[in-house]
């Protein structure tokens, strides 16, 4: 299974305080050393957008590849968003809000590779690293 295939997980973060260093590793594929908070650190909503910077266990800091660069494997990123409904209340309130995100979470791992590679959209999609859904989220 790819990446970016959405699959049923045993658990997705239900809180910020839920995204680790080792759970998002899992998901990427790569050792993380350490995530922190970028900028704001989030947008909160139904579909809550948090953003980190992501320090990988091998990463190159030196004259060549500065900090913040991915030196040894370019295609892996260095800031993120992570996209979900991060507010228990939000879902107990208004439990919609899961469907919602599962549907996000399957177009963008199930439709919008797909379609970007048609020649007949003209629609920009961001890059996706990894999409999954689960019954809480």
């Amino acid at each position: 299974m790819s990446k970016m295939e959405s699959a049923v997980q045993p658990q997705l973060p239900a809180v910020p305080s839920d995204i680790t260093p080792e759970w998002l590793g899992s998901k990427l594929g790569h050792k993380i050393k350490s995530i922190e908070h970028r900028g704001t650190g989030a947008i909160w909503g139904t579909g809550s957008k948090l953003f980190y910077t992501i320090t990988y266990e091998d990463d190159e800091n030196d004259d060549n590849h500065p900090a913040g660069t991915c030196s040894t494997l370019p295609s892996r990123p260095t800031h993120i968003c992570i996209k979900g409904v991060f507010d228990p209340d939000m879902i107990s309130a208004q439990p919609w809000t899961i469907s919602l995100a599962q549907r996000e979470a399957d177009f963008f791992s199930k439709l919008a590779a797909s379609l970007a590679k048609e020649k007949t959209t003209t629609i920009i999609f961001p890059k996706g690293w990894w999409a999954g859904t689960d019954s809480q989220q």
